[in-house]
């Protein structure tokens, strides 16, 4: 066992073990992410996804994604991502970054690999 998941890459500060993946230590300014090795070859598919978040404040962080991209976003600042990713992002975001009360929220974003996400206003 040297920690590594199967068929799995992982950036930034995420930290893999036997069963999970803990995509951030709780600490703060931390950001990981983890990206399968394998392109989609299906036409259709679903996807299950099991998550929890814990940590030691109450304040929490931004969030966390999912991700179905052209290319892997590896590490990045949206939500552990690189930006102008070709693809959908679908976020859950925990922070109100803006102080309109609008958070925390599902979100979902297509782009086409041109626009940038500015993650204080969209």
């Amino acid at each position: 066992p040297d920690g590594s998941v199967p068929f799995w890459v992982y950036t930034g500060n995420a930290i893999p073990s036997a069963d999970q993946i803990r995509i951030t230590p709780s600490l703060k300014s931390q950001r990981g992410s983890v990206w399968t090795k394998s392109k989609s070859i299906f036409e259709y598919w679903e996807i299950d996804v099991t998550f929890r978040v814990t940590g030691r404040g109450r304040v929490g962080a931004d969030g966390l994604a999912i991700w179905y991209t052209e290319e892997q976003g590896l590490d990045g600042p949206v939500f552990g991502a690189a930006d102008n990713w070709n693809g959908v992002g679908i976020f859950f975001d925990s922070f109100d970054n803006d102080a309109k009360k609008n958070n925390p929220a599902v979100i979902v974003v297509g782009n086409n690999g041109k626009l940038h996400y500015d993650h204080q206003n969209d």
